[in-house]
Formats: C-alpha cells, sequence, structure tokens
C-alpha cells in the first residue's frame, strides 16, 4: 500500500513494522510502528503524522494553516518547534499540531467557557480572591475587576469581558497601509512605541509591521479631547502638548508646525518617543488626499517629499517647497502644491478662456499683470494651468461693490492706501505707518486694493471679504484658514461671468 504525500516529490511505501533508526520528519520521534516512507528522500512519517490534512481553519487565526515542514516558534505557546506545523505563510504565523489539537469547547460540559481569538485555551470566568496582586488585562493592561474577568490561569492570560468583547480582530491603522490582524507574537519591537513586547500585536505579516495593543487602538484626531492619538502625518504616537512634561516636550521653546511652518507653542501635539516632530491642532485634521481642480487627473496625497525633491518647485505658485513641510503631491505626474496653495479655490472668469481663475492673497509673486503690464504683487488672480495673471482692478467682471456680514454697509473696491489715514496721499509708499485689515486685524499691505467703507472708514482685505476664500479669522463667523476644514473645498463658489 502506497502513499502520496504533498511534502514529498515520491510516493511513500507502507511500512508494517518501522524501525526505530528511522525518525519520523512530522513528529521527530524514533518511528516503532506503521508508518510511511522513502527510502530514496530519507523520509519517514508516522501513521498518523501522514494523515494530518494539508490545511484547516483555526479560530485562533484569520487565515488557512497550512501543514508545513520548518523549524519555528509556535505563536500560541511561544515555544520553539521543527518538524510539522500550520502555517500561515502570508502573516509568518506557526502553531505546533500539539496546540491546533487542543480541545476547543464542543459540549455541554463546557459550560461557562469562552472561545476567544485572543487566546488558543478556552477562557472561564476568574475568581480574583485566590490572587494575592490583582492580574493585569492583557489588552488595556488595567487591573482586572471581580466577576467580569476571564482568563486562563495556566498561561497567566487575562481580559475584561468588556475588552474581549469590543477588541476588533482586524484594523486599518494610519501607521501602515495594509490591513492589521490581531496576532500573538513572542517577541517584537512595536513600530509605534518602539518598545520590546510580546504577546498581543496588531501586525502585518507580509511587510513584518508589529504595533502593541495600545499603539493599534490609539484614537484618530477625530476623537475629540484624546491625550496620545494617531495620525498619518508621523509614523509615532502623537501626545497633546500640556500633557507632558515641558522638559521632554521642549514645552515653551520655539518649534515650526510640519505642516503650515508657523510656530507651534502650546496648541498642538508633538512626537511622543524622540522625534522633533509638532503640529498645530488645526493642521492635523489636513485631509491626507484631496481632488484639485488644478490637477483632475490624480488625487494628491499629502506627505513629505523625498529628499531628492526638496527645492522643487510648487505646481501653482512656482516657489520652492519647503522639505521640512507637507506637501499635496502626484508621484506620477511630480505635480505638487504647497499646503497653502491647495487651498485656493478656482473660481472667476475672464473672457472667452476655458480656464478659471484663482485669487492669490498674502504671497509675494515675481508675476506681471498680463492686462496693465505692472507687477502683481499680492492679492491678484491667476491660471496656473496657462500662466494668465490679472490684478483684481483689471478684471470687467470684479465686483466693485460688496455686502458681507463682517459689515452693516456695502463696502467698495479700492485702491489702497486710503485717503484719510494720510496727510497727503503721494506720501502713501514714503510712510512706515503699519497699515491693517479691520477683519482680520493684521497687518496688510499699504499697497493692495481693499474693500473700503468710506463712511465707516471700515477696511477689509480681498481676501477676507470674498465669499469662496476662507477668512483668516472666525470673530466674524469665518473658519480661520490655517486651520479650516475648507479644505474638503467645499465653499461657495462666486462665479463672476463677463458681461
Amino acid at each position: 500500500m502506497s502513499f502520496e504525500h504533498f511534502l514529498d516529490d515520491h510516493t511513500l511505501s507502507f511500512i508494517q513494522e518501522g524501525n526505530q533508526m528511522f525518525i519520523c520528519d512530522g513528529c521527530e520521534k524514533p518511528i516503532s510502528g506503521p508508518c510511511y516512507g522513502c527510502e530514496e528522500c530519507i523520509f519517514y512519517l508516522y501513521y498518523e503524522c501522514a494523515k494530518l490534512p494539508e490545511s484547516i481553519e483555526h479560530f485562533f487565526h484569520p487565515c488557512p494553516l497550512s501543514l508545513s515542514l520548518y523549524s519555528y516558534t509556535c505563536n500560541a505557546c511561544f515555544m520553539k518547534g521543527s518538524g510539522f506545523s500550520y502555517r500561515c505563510n502570508i502573516c509568518h504565523f506557526n502553531m505546533h499540531v500539539e496546540c491546533v489539537s487542543k480541545p476547543t469547547i464542543s459540549s455541554e460540559n463546557d459550560e461557562g467557557l469562552i472561545q476567544h481569538f485572543t487566546h488558543w485555551h478556552p477562557l472561564s470566568l476568574i475568581d480574583l480572591n485566590i490572587f494575592y496582586d490583582k492580574p493585569c488585562c492583557a489588552i488595556c493592561e488595567k487591573p482586572c475587576s471581580p466577576n467580569s474577568t476571564y482568563g486562563c490561569s495556566s498561561c497567566n492570560f487575562f481580559l475584561h469581558n468588556s475588552c474581549m468583547a469590543t477588541i476588533p480582530r482586524r484594523i486599518y491603522h494610519s501607521f501602515h497601509p495594509c490591513p492589521l490582524i490581531l496576532l500573538t507574537y513572542p517577541e517584537y519591537e512595536c513600530r509605534g512605541c518602539e518598545r520590546e513586547r510580546s504577546g498581543l500585536t496588531y501586525g502585518c505579516g507580509k511587510c513584518r509591521f508589529k504595533l502593541d495593543v495600545k499603539c493599534g487602538l490609539l484614537p484618530t484626531v477625530e476623537a475629540k479631547g484624546a491625550d496620545m492619538i494617531q495620525s498619518f502625518t508621523h509614523s509615532h504616537p502623537l501626545a497633546l502638548l500640556g500633557n507632558k512634561d515641558a522638559e521632554s516636550t521642549g514645552l515653551g521653546a520655539r518649534h515650526r508646525c510640519r505642516a503650515c511652518g508657523e510656530d507651534c507653542l502650546d496648541h498642538g501635539f508633538s512626537c511622543s518617543i524622540t522625534c522633533d516632530f509638532f503640529i498645530h491642532t488645526s493642521c492635523i485634521e489636513l485631509p491626507g488626499e484631496i481632488h484639485h481642480p488644478l490637477h483632475l487627473l490624480h488625487p494628491l496625497y499629502l506627505m513629505y517629499l523625498p529628499l531628492q525633491l526638496h527645492g522643487t518647485d510648487c505646481s501653482s505658485c512656482n516657489q520652492p517647497l519647503d522639505g521640512f513641510l507637507l506637501a499635496y503631491r502626484c508621484d506620477g505626474c511630480n505635480f505638487n502644491l504647497h499646503k497653502h496653495c491647495a487651498e485656493f479655490r478656482p473660481s472667476f472668469k475672464f473672457g472667452i478662456s476655458l480656464h478659471v481663475l484663482t485669487l492669490w492673497d498674502k504671497r509675494p509673486s515675481p508675476f506681471d499683470c498680463n492686462v496693465c503690464g505692472k507687477k502683481a504683487s499680492k492679492n491678484f488672480l491667476r491660471c496656473v494651468l496657462c500662466r494668465f495673471t490679472i490684478h483684481l482692478f483689471c478684471l470687467p467682471s470684479a465686483s466693485k461693490t460688496i455686502t458681507h456680514k463682517c459689515h452693516i454697509d456695502c463696502l467698495s473696491l479700492t485702491q489702497s492706501p486710503i485717503d484719510f489715514k494720510l496727510y497727503r496721499l503721494e506720501d502713501a509708499y514714503n510712510l512706515d505707518d503699519e497699515f491693517y485689515c479691520d477683519v482680520c486685524e493684521e497687518k496688510r499691505e499699504k499697497k493692495d486694493p481693499v474693500y473700503y467703507c468710506a463712511e465707516c472708514k471700515f477696511i477689509a482685505e480681498v481676501g477676507c471679504v470674498i465669499s469662496e476664500f476662507p477668512c483668516k479669522t472666525c470673530k466674524s463667523g469665518h473658519a480661520r484658514r490655517s486651520g479650516s476644514k475648507q479644505l474638503s473645498y467645499e465653499v461657495q463658489k462666486l462665479e463672476l461671468e463677463v458681461a
């Protein structure tokens, strides 16, 4: 009687009485009874080992397990082994044949036991009075509670009933692009907190990526009030500033926000490990993927530019990108946008051109107006695609008078400086006086056009009153531009058609 086995290329012959000089390749025990063997390959298997199924499903692992012949460490009992094991090649997960064969809950006599994917043995309700020190939950790492703790005393494994009921088996995490599966490993380094751990882990076996349960279940920025969060902007957990020692976070020192580049003092998050990473609370809410009208072919992803691309020009403003800051990028097209350039929304039309013009605000530029030929410094309109630039005053369809909720009266588009602030208008460009916008209450350029109420002497920068462009302050009910969710582009369009 012969036998075909998937682990050997030859047919295995049946041997009625084994020779103890033969060692079973499956269980590595001397063969004393019936077996199958191939003398050419010196491959022998006990009758019972030869009949083991090639593939099985087991509650302790979500993927199918295949019978393999390797040296390994069992992910159930954490003991080293060789010979047969059941293995998931995707997750690099192994179990002894003996561990796979442990009894599971299958009869009425097992009442009160729970089979749970966090542990390979059935779990029972634990009486904590027998312990001198209260054991801790393997999931939340907090002391276990009486009458609500399940565990395996032989393995010193315990769980809160609430933790056992709510822990997900599979998660998606901002630290890694693949789904992460809850597994157990004897030892590993958490890629989040960089600590040596053992036991439960969220892992991607294909990428050899592992997170401990605490890092794996970190809340996202949407969980308001959390002291520690995960974010795709950084590969380590982020701690809320003000909840860490000033010495460890550098609280009070000047640190640049990795999104907007402005100082980040006490309103934001910092790396909980050792990285010099700081980001404003508002900036961390930036979407990781946007669909932008300046690049309709593909989505843009918020990322740090590769080192070789540092200093690359922004595809919108032609100014160099700061490699220290996050930027929106399409790798395939080498299309890049500053964070603030990605906020601009095309909204004005000019002539018969199919393109639309974007309002540029608060940034110096090297462009000249294509209508009057004069320099367009700030507060101008530009088509990024065809490089057409025009002053707001030169646009025939621009509203010369508007109403806005920031002021009760109508506002008129006026060439600045405003003469009531000057002794002589011709001295305007020679004065060192500072000029301010009455909406955002920030300093403005005295040469820039403004919307102005002559009766009330109220001055508003163009960007603060054009409804499609996010205002920089929330005092009048507008969203603050630096941290607004207006990046989702759910803003009103102001369509100004040419008459």
